[in-house]
């Protein structure tokens, strides 16, 4: 692996030498064009009037009927452009970096001021924290795909990246599962083009559910999105702890563009233009085959614990005239991994070295979506997806004898068919309204076999069984009131059903934000949430004649309450202070009667067998703190602080600490960019430290340990120990190379670069005889090289 890392570097570093050879510093120049929405309604918006106050001389045009507009002769490097329309609040938008490899092509949101003279007299900076989704009040914010390749520790994913923000923590670094605000990962939604998905991941669920090894998002696909962590609007349905709201980039309708990029993850093609003639339709496809993969192929690399994948994702837009527009999109990734088991006894050193794993994993979502503008007040947006989710995993487990036994097997399908539709009015200037409906149709296909008795061969029998579907409708109404340019209310309601219990909830939603003044807002909200649980839960089977010999298939939606208090202190057009409280109530959490045991603390149990009712309740609850400077004249820093407590009490009637009560959460993280040859090389260096108090856990008996020759638990001690905390340091490098008619980037992100250790809890070593504490230090590096065309 070392070589192998070596000869990327030099590779890379040859190369863009020889690329980089040319000396003469005149100016490259580029095009930035896009489309000026309304930021509630996504109507496109006429006469707006573009500027680019970073030129000299200053840069200009005019929005046209149908939004669009077009800059050329834009030199490379770093720009603010200026959006200003008569009833609209100006927007300024700092930080757009431009590249010579590709135009820059955005969707410019601005908002309507309820008051015009008053909008002629208001500036608003575009806050890079503020949610593209204007109905999202509190604890919201925006990332942008820069953001995923420039923070340090993101390894351009959307769900490493957050963990830069206040209350939202990693795991393992292996797995970009997140916690948020001390709920289980399995808590958060994962939406694309406005439907829900599975969360993708390649090899997704394998230690934690929610999390996975590698996203299959690639970062050349994804465009400005948004990240939301409690009390979201009401058109978001059955989740607990946060949203992911991924929109998908439109493909350049004008040119052809390509990327081409090998790194340690794996060997990109990227490939965007224009299509179907002159009806300004596009593409937009990236392919990514893992660099291990190919290694193991040509027989560099064993095959044992090496992760092969590919992923493929896609996106074709069509417009069709005064109609609107189609989108016909997808993602799609496959896996495979294995690892025997050894056949030396004398190297076992835990129990888990007798056991042996073969694993294939598909996740998939393919839709089309179609957005309809009526009038110039109306507009419809309806999406039909497919999405997939599957797992064949098998493992086998040797005896002391060396005799082979199954020990668990899994076979998992989910097939999801989604229909969903959201209509949009503007009411009045001040009044906008929007409705939808989400029905989802389930089909699963369950099989999974585990010993009862741990290491008993004889006790292996059927745990999960399912084959058939159910249903899942969610619906919701919701009005934005922008009482005056200072007061904004958007109150609304969900509603969740799901079929196989028979169970629903009705869910209040409510936000207020109030601009004191320039520099001050103050916001609070309110929200009723409700989820279901992983499928297979429900699919426990049981010699319990009740439901059918499934036990869990009367269990009530889990619930939740969420409330929350912000203030925003905006210190100076870049520079912010933002404190938020927040107290999250949860409620009807399933757990096992007479017990310790909560799904409030789950990670992944596939051989789960145990009967549940929904008799556990907890809070989590807490203060965020965040000092930030968005990007801006080549730097920017943020600095965040979260101090909370996650308790829960299961069926045993004990107040105790949920798995994910962390307590302290801090992240120091900047940047800066260095231009020379007027902005033809760019050097970017980007730092982040993070500090993590560690998960609760559930200690040994140590006797019992030592006599069955494993860690046994101690549970009527639930989650009364935790691991030290963890301090991670994260690199982030990158060289750009801006030519003529290409750019190149040359960087290196590593993840944990002091190599700091990792806990995953304890363990019996049958070597010592004696209980150890399970920890591990690893590095996670991304060297990679791309080029643009």
């Amino acid at each position: 692996m070392r070589k192998f890392l070596f000869a990327i570097v030099l590779t890379t570093l040859f190369t863009s030498s020889v690329i980089s050879g040319e000396t003469n510093a005149q100016p490259t120049f580029q095009t930035i064009r896009g489309t000026v929405i309304n930021s509630l309604t996504n109507l496109p918006v006429e006469g707006a009037y573009i500027v680019i106050t970073s030129c000299n001389p200053v840069k200009h045009t005019t929005s046209t009927n149908s939004g669009e507009f077009r800059i050329t002769g834009v030199p490379v490097g770093s720009h603010t452009l200026s959006v200003f329309h008569l009833g609209y609040e100006k927007e300024i938008i700092p930080g757009l970096i431009v590249s010579s490899g590709k135009e820059l092509v955005i969707s410019i949101g601005i908002t309507e001021a309820a008051d015009t003279l008053e909008a002629a007299r208001t500036i608003y900076s575009h806050r890079k924290d503020q949610p593209l989704n204007k109905m999202a009040i509190v604890s919201s914010r925006s990332f942008s795909v820069d953001e995923t390749s420039r923070y340090a520790g993101g390894l351009n994913d959307p769900a490493r990246l957050v963990t830069s923000f206040a209350g939202v923590s990693g795991g393992d670094l292996q797995d970009n599962a997140i916690s948020i605000r001390g709920n289980t990962p399995k808590s958060v939604l994962w939406r694309v083009e406005g439907a829900a998905i599975p969360a993708p991941n390649h090899f997704s669920g394998g230690t934690v559910a929610g999390g996975g090894f590698v996203s299959i998002l690639s970062n050349q696909m994804v465009s400005n999105s948004d990240f939301l962590t409690g009390a979201f609007p009401a058109e978001y349905g059955n989740a607990l702890a946060g949203v992911f709201d991924i929109k998908m980039r439109t493909g350049n309708n004008q040119k052809h563009e390509h990327t081409l990029g090998i790194s340690t993850v794996g060997v990109d093609l990227s490939s965007e233009g224009p299509i179907f003639g002159k009806n300004r339709a596009s593409y937009l496809f990236n392919y990514r085959y893992s660099t291990m993969g190919l290694l193991t192929k040509a027989r560099v690399l064993k095959e044992e614990q090496i992760p092969t994948f590919q992923d493929f994702a896609y996106k074709v837009t069509v417009p069709i005239n005064r109609f609107g527009s189609v989108n016909i999109w997808g993602i799609a990734g496959k896996g495979t991994t294995l690892e025997p088991s050894s056949n030396d006894s004398l190297t076992w050193k835990t129990q888990s070295d007798r056991i042996g794993y073969d694993w294939d994993n598909v996740v998939y979502a393919h839709g089309i979506n179609h957005r309809y503008f009526g009038t110039s007040s109306y507009s419809m947006f309806t999406s039909a997806v497919i999405s997939k989710k599957y797992d064949d995993f098998n493992f086998v487990r040797l005896d002391d004898n060396l005799t082979e036994s199954s020990y668990l097997n899994i076979k998992e399908k989910e097939v999801k068919y989604n229909i969903s539709h959201t209509s949009s009015l503007r009411v009045s200037q001040i009044l906008q309204l929007k409705a939808g409906v989400d029905l989802s149709y389930i089909k699963y296909n369950n099989d999974i076999w585990s010993n009862k008795s741990e290491y008993d061969p004889s006790t292996y029998s059927k745990a999960i069984e399912g084959n058939g579907s159910t249903l899942y409708i969610g619906s919701f109404v919701n009005g934005y009131c922008k009482v005056s340019n200072n007061v904004v209310l958007n109150a609304g309601i969900h509603v969740n059903y799901f079929e196989m219990t028979k169970d629903y909830n009705i869910e209040p939603r409510i936000g207020l934000r109030w601009e004191v003044n320039r520099s001050h807002n103050l916001s609070a909200g309110f929200g009723m949430h409700s989820q279901i649980e992983p499928l297979k839960i429900y699919l426990v089977k049981s010699e319990d004649s009740s439901n059918g010999g499934y036990p869990n298939k009367d269990l009530g939606l889990t619930k939740a309450n969420h409330f929350i208090l912000a203030h925003d202190w905006r210190i100076s057009e870049y520079k912010r202070l933002k404190t938020e409280l927040y107290y999250q109530q949860l409620s009807d959490i399933p757990g096992i009667a007479d017990s310790s045991y909560s799904l409030i603390n789950y990670k992944q149990e596939y051989a789960f067998r145990e009967r549940l009712s929904n008799n556990s309740s907890g809070y989590n609850m807490g203060i965020e703190i965040t000092f930030e400077r968005f990007f801006n004249n080549k730097f920017y820093y943020m600095a965040n602080l979260s101090l909370f407590d996650s308790k829960y009490r299961a069926d045993d009637n004990i107040l105790r600490n949920t798995r994910y009560n962390k307590n302290v959460l801090f992240n120091l993280l900047g940047g800066k960019d260095f231009s020379f040859q007027k902005n033809r090389k760019v050097l970017s260096l980007n730092l982040r430290l993070s500090y993590t108090g560690g998960e609760h856990y559930t200690p040994v008996s140590n006797d019992e340990s030592i006599y069955k020759r494993e860690a046994v638990f101690d549970y009527s001690r639930a989650f009364e120990s935790q691991y030290p905390a963890d301090l991670f340091t994260d690199i982030s490098i990158s060289l750009r190379f801006n030519k003529k008619r290409y750019s190149s980037v040359l960087s290196a992100q590593i993840k944990n670069a002091l190599a700091n250790k990792t806990r995953r809890g304890m363990i019996y070593n049958l070597q010592t005889g004696r209980l150890e504490e399970d920890s591990y230090s690893v590095v996670v590096p991304v060297i990679g090289y791309k080029i643009e065309f």
